[in-house]
């Protein structure tokens, strides 16, 4: 009877660790705010990280709705365009609108990415896509008017 007692005691106790583990499980946003707050600081090292873990962590992903993770992909292509890796920037906007189609930021940023990578055919197609997703957008028609 002891055992049985001394049993149920461990079972009870592995389901409370379990439990408060899973009730401590990391926060997306948290894990966001903190990658927002350091391109905010000019600590592109620490953003990017924090913006590649969310993308890299199952747990972390699942959490986000498909807009917010093409805000993630984003929000990672800026920070890595801003770090000077803008080879690396491009499938990061690539993703964002693969996920989010009318996201014009994305294709703005991505054609200054191919325009500083001497890649001006492929600027002008994303700055293209930028202005039909928004043809309202002066700024979007004056850089493409730039580069033609």
């Amino acid at each position: 009877m002891l055992l049985a007692a001394v049993l149920l005691t461990a079972v009870a106790a592995l389901a409370l660790t379990v439990g408060g583990a899973a009730a401590a499980a990391e926060d997306a946003y948290d894990v966001l705010d903190a990658g927002s707050s350091a391109a905010e600081r000019g600590d592109v090292r620490a953003a990017v990280a924090a913006f590649e873990r969310v993308l890299t962590t199952p747990a972390l992903r699942q959490q986000l709705p498909r807009g917010h993770l093409a805000q993630v992909h984003y929000n990672l292509g800026y920070a890595l365009q801003q770090g000077g890796r803008c080879g690396d920037a491009l499938p990061q906007y690539d993703a964002a609108l693969g996920l989010a189609p009318s996201m014009s930021d994305a294709y703005l940023k991505a054609g200054w990415c191919a325009k500083e990578m001497g890649d001006g055919l492929r600027a002008v197609g994303y700055l293209q896509r930028a202005a039909a997703a928004s043809p309202g957008d002066a700024q979007t028609h004056l850089h493409l008017g730039d580069l033609l």
